[in-house]
Parts: C-alpha cells; sequence; structure tokens
C-alpha cells in the first residue's frame, strides 16, 4: 500500500542513528500487542522497524528477556508468527512474513540517469501500490512475490512491467543492494498537471491557473493571526480582499459580497465569521484543502460571479485514530477522526468554542475594544458629554463540523457531513446615572447538512451526487431608555435564508485531449425579513417580507486541448425561475494558451 511505503520510507530516511549489534538489552512483555512491542524495542535501542500494519495489527507477543541480544529477542518474538526479519546497515529492521521479500530499487531515467521523484510502482491485478520517494528509491515488502507483476509508471515515461522474482537475478541485486530501473520518456504527449508553491507554504496553483488551492495545515501562520484562519489567509492572494479587513466579506476584483459564494462539503455557508468578522467561523484543524477560483467559476456552480470557495474537510488515511487539540488567546478546539468498519470508514468531528466570558484574555479585550470603541459608545459619549459612560458586553461563538465517510469498494464513495456555526452578543452601555441606556442583543446561526456520492463508473467517466440543506438565522434588536426609561425606543430585525440543494455531475473523458462536463442542479429558497420599530413618540412600524423560488439548471462544458499549449472551453448554464417564469442561458468561454513553460495567457468571458 502506499501508505505502508510512505511510513516505511519516512522511517528510513528520519534515523540515521548506529545500532550496536553487540547491545544486551532486558525487557519483558506478556501477551502484548506485536506491533506496540516493536515500539517499546525502538525506545531502548538505536534501531528502527519497518513492517505491513495490516500483517501484524491482529498479532501478540511474550517475550521475557535478561541481558539478551537484540536478535535473539526478536527470534523468539517473531518466530511463533512465522515472521523473518532483516538487519540492514545496523539501524534499520525491517519485519516481513516469511513468504514476503524485502525489495529495494532506484527508478532513473534512461538518458541522464537521475532518480524519478515520487514513481509509481504497482502489483498487478491487486489493488497494492507503492511511491518512490523524492529520490526516486523504493522500498518494499511484497507478499507471494515468486508470481507477482510488479508495473512501475512515471508520467511521461513509458511503463515497465517485470516480475519481482527477477529482482533477485540481476547481476547487482545482492543482499540489501539496491537495483537500479531504467525508465525511458515516452514520445505521447500526455496531460499534465503542474503544481507549484505561490506566497506561502500549503499555497499552490495549477497548471492551467484556473484554481488556487489551499492546503490549511501545510501553511505557515501570518503574521498577526493566532490561527491558520482561511478566509484571511486567502487575502494575501491578489484581486481578493475585504473592504473592512475582515473575514466576513470578501470581495473579488472590486466586487461585492454577494458575488462570492462560500461552500464547506458542498453546503452553502451564510455565517462565515466571528466577532464582526476577525475570526472565520471554519476550524483550521478540520479543513484539508480549499480551492479559491477568482478569474472562472466552475459550470457546475452557480450563483457567484465574481468568486468561489470550496472547501473540503481532512480526511485521514492513515487508518489509525487521530486527535488534535488547539488553544489560543479567545477560544479552543478539539479535532478527532476514527477508522471504522476495517478501514472503511472514518468519522470525523471538530468543536470550537470561545471562553471569553469564562476569562477575558488581553486578545479579547484588544477585540473588544476594536468593536465597541466605535460609532455606538462614542456618539452616546459626545453627545452627553458624559466621562462616566461605561459599557459591558459578551461576545461568544462556538462551531461544530461533522464528516462520516464510507468507502465500501474502489468505485463508489459516501461522505455525510453536518455543520453548526453560531455567535452572540449581549451590550449594555449607559452612564452612572442610569439615564441613558442601551442594549443590544445579537444572534447568529448557520446550520447544514449534506450527503455526497462519488461514483467512478469507468477510468473515462465518473459522477459526483450531492443533496444539501442550509439554514441561517440573525436576531438583532436595539433598546434605547432615556431620561429614567421616560422614552423607550426599540429596533428589531429578524432574517432567515432556507436554502435545499441538489447537484448531479458528470465527468466524461472523451479522449486524452476532449473532456465533456454535464449535469442539473436544483435549488428551492426561502427567505424572510421582519422588521419592527417601537417608539413611544411615533407610530409604530413593522414589515415583513417573504420570498421563495425554485430554480433549475441544466449546465454544459466541453474542453478541447490542442497540441501547442492552447486549450479551448465552451459551456453553458440553462436556468429557469419559477417565481419570474423566466429563462435565462448563461454563457462560458475560456481560452488558455502556453506561450512557454513560464508564461501563459489566460482568458475567459461568461455571463
Amino acid at each position: 500500500m502506499i501508505k505502508k511505503l510512505f511510513i516505511f520510507t519516512l522511517m528510513y530516511l528520519a534515523f540515521g542513528c548506529a545500532y550496536a549489534q553487540d547491545s544486551r538489552y532486558n525487557y519483558e512483555a506478556e501477551n502484548k500487542p506485536l506491533i506496540q512491542v516493536l515500539k517499546d524495542l525502538e525506545k531502548t535501542s538505536k534501531i528502527r522497524f519497518a513492517y505491513a500494519p495490516d500483517q501484524l495489527r491482529s498479532l501478540k507477543g511474550s517475550v521475557k528477556a535478561t541481558n539478551l541480544s537484540l536478535e535473539e529477542i526478536l527470534r523468539s518474538l517473531l518466530s511463533p508468527h512465522k515472521l523473518s526479519f532483516e538487519i540492514l546497515e545496523g539501524k534499520f529492521v525491517s519485519v516481513t512474513k516469511a513468504s514476503s521479500r524485502f525489495v529495494r530499487m532506484k527508478v532513473i531515467d534512461q538518458e541522464t540517469g537521475k532518480g524519478l521523484p515520487f514513481a509509481v510502482a504497482e502489483i498487478k491485478g491487486l489493488h497494492q501500490g507503492y511511491v518512490a520517494d523524492a529520490n526516486g528509491d523504493f522500498q518494499m515488502i511484497i507478499d507471494q512475490p515468486e508470481d507477482a507483476q510488479l508495473v512501475i509508471s512515471f508520467l511521461g515515461y513509458d511503463p515497465i512491467e517485470l516480475p519481482i522474482a527477477d529482482l533477485d537475478s540481476a547481476p547487482d541485486a545482492g543482499k540489501g543492494s539496491v537495483q537500479e530501473i531504467s525508465m525511458r520518456v515516452s514520445n505521447q504527449e500526455l496531460e499534465e498537471v503542474v503544481v507549484k508553491e505561490y506566497l506561502n507554504n500549503g499555497i499552490t496553483t495549477n497548471d492551467g491557473g484556473l484554481k488556487i488551492r489551499v492546503s490549511p495545515n501545510d501553511m505557515e501562520i501570518l503574521p498577526g493571526l493566532a490561527e491558520r484562519d482561511i478566509l484571511l489567509s486567502a487575502q494575501i492572494l491578489a484581486g481578493i480582499g475585504s473592504n473592512d479587513e475582515t473575514a466576513s466579506g470578501l470581495v473579488v476584483r472590486g466586487s461585492s459580497r454577494d458575488n462570492t459564494f462560500v461552500y464547506w462539503n458542498n453546503i452553502p455557508v451564510y455565517q462565515t465569521a466571528h466577532y464582526f468578522g476577525n475570526i472565520s467561523s471554519f476550524i483550521p484543524s478540520s479543513i484539508g484543502e480549499v480551492d479559491i477560483y477568482k478569474n472562472y467559476i466552475p459550470i457546475n456552480y452557480t450563483g457567484s460571479s465574481a468568486g468561489l470557495l470550496l472547501m473540503r474537510s481532512k480526511r485521514n488515511l492513515t487508518g489509525e485514530p487521530v486527535l488534535e487539540t488547539n488553544i489560543n488567546m479567545t477560544h479552543a478546539d478539539i479535532y478527532a477522526d476514527v477508522p471504522m468498519l476495517k478501514n472503511k470508514s472514518n468519522l470525523m468531528v471538530a468543536v470550537r468554542r470561545s471562553f471569553n466570558n469564562l476569562l477575558a484574555t488581553p486578545t479579547f479585550t484588544s477585540l473588544s475594544d476594536k468593536l465597541f470603541e466605535g460609532s455606538i459608545t462614542q456618539d452616546v459619549r459626545f453627545e452627553f458629554d458624559d466621562p462616566d459612560f461605561e459599557y459591558n458586553s459578551r461576545l461568544v461563538f462556538s462551531d461544530l463540523n461533522l464528516q462520516w465517510n464510507y468507502e465500501p469498494n474502489n468505485t463508489d464513495q459516501f461522505t455525510f457531513s453536518a455543520m453548526r456555526s453560531a455567535s452572540a452578543l449581549e451590550y449594555e452601555s449607559g452612564d452612572e446615572d442610569q439615564l441613558n441606556n442601551s442594549t443590544q442583543d445579537h444572534t447568529v446561526s448557520n446550520l447544514g447538512l449534506g450527503l455526497l456520492w462519488n461514483r467512478r463508473w469507468s477510468d473515462a467517466l465518473k459522477s459526483d451526487f450531492s443533496a444539501t440543506h442550509a439554514t441561517y438565522s440573525m436576531d438583532y434588536s436595539l433598546n434605547n431608555v432615556r431620561e429614567d426609561g421616560d422614552v423607550n425606543n426599540t429596533n428589531a430585525r429578524v432574517n432567515e435564508v432556507i436554502n435545499t440543494e441538489i447537484r448531479l455531475t458528470n465527468q466524461w473523458a472523451i479522449t486524452k485531449r476532449q473532456q465533456l462536463q454535464f449535469g442539473y442542479q436544483f435549488n428551492r429558497m426561502d427567505a424572510s425579513l421582519v422588521v419592527l420599530e417601537e417608539n413611544r413618540l411615533e407610530e409604530d412600524f413593522e414589515e415583513n417580507t417573504n420570498g421563495e423560488g425554485l430554480q433549475h439548471s441544466f449546465f454544459g462544458e466541453y474542453t478541447l486541448k490542442q497540441p501547442g499549449g492552447l486549450e479551448l472551453t465552451a459551456g453553458a448554464r440553462m436556468i429557469y425561475y419559477d417565481n419570474t417564469e423566466q429563462l435565462v442561458l448563461d454563457p462560458l468561454v475560456r481560452v488558455n494558451y502556453h506561450v512557454n513553460d513560464q508564461l501563459a495567457l489566460k482568458s475567459s468571458f461568461g455571463i
């Protein structure tokens, strides 16, 4: 498995401690998991073990060693399970089944002799593969090597197929040696995606420049931020900013806020920040990657005309439980990922909450001053020239992210997601005599549920189906009491948005140069706004606004890649709005031309 080789390679490169073969050890274990025993031996010796976790996970071992060598301990521990071991270069020990083989090889370019980084080796007929390291080196533990066929591939090179057994018969393949496998450059032109670091670690762009991908866990924390805040970090990208320098109102190339859409696991998000935009409402530890579109909006997403942010939760591919906690001066979060159903499923839960209602830290005090030492308090203070004017504020927020993945086979993947984001403000201000008082209450919540089904029908055709339901609600009230209750003004607003969305997207690779994307999207939107104003000196005012509507969209997009670096894309969306009985056609045309490896020209047109 790729995971096995990755762990194997890291361990091999990371530890260079010398191993003294004549060392003697004292160790005792009774019916203890074999993997844990090996970890114990690593702590007491200067060697490191490599093994296939699936082969050892269910095994237990017992050993009672007094002044024994490592070889004696391993023979006593492993022989009951018909496992063998080999000490490599005096510092590394491979543990394998008796029928398994430890293979070391290096994949190189036939002409230059340089290693091919991250080449892929696959056991033919099995869903088992390995990835080379940055130097093109492989270290593999292979079951049943006598009839296993190894297929080695690298982008732009002719694949090589060879029996595993032939590796030992090569002239230079002695015990523990590394055999070189030469690969020849292919004359066939293949589609190539080049990912390059962009501005910051964890921020990359693809070869076509259509999107920018942000991986929060690989990013550096930017100056002035307490964590890897997704929306605040995105503003370092050219063309993306915020008029008020907050995370709640991203604008792309001078557009307005409502021209940029944000999705989390295909669930529309309307509450994107807390503390009035100072902290994003996305838990950094739970976000795996974010795709940002600022020049081109994919045809299968409608509504956003300037920018689009697609966030996906982190997925634990190690097969081991993960627990992570983070805390700063305003809030704390916890992230947990647990594998289930023999690694065919995993459950991710991330929870975050502010604690300033329990402890007012200097950071929160600074945020509070920034928020409330503004127009409301200052206007009242200057209006009445009251040096005794005081205010109290309570700001709290919480976030919950949940995701359950299930992969019953190699062609289907199911994902259930749920999110909740909520914040609340309680604010009181007044003078010492309680003559001029103001109270505010402001609560916001965003709830989302989603189901995603990914199906790969063949190597050329795959489908993505999603059904989501998102609810946004905001409740705000402002009460002014003056002259000891003589005048009472009340201003209240209640806003709610409900969006039910279904989307089916199909991607068909007709040939290596031609691709077709087509599908259907359905939306049911319900929105309501209640405005209430009460004034003892004037007539009360109340306004209720409600709206609902259905939207049906059919979309298609055809891409043709020509030799010489020219790429053409043409597509359209046909949208029917039932409340206005209006049919709208939104066209899209995109042209990319790669002049050379350093220069590309891009243009796009859409409505």
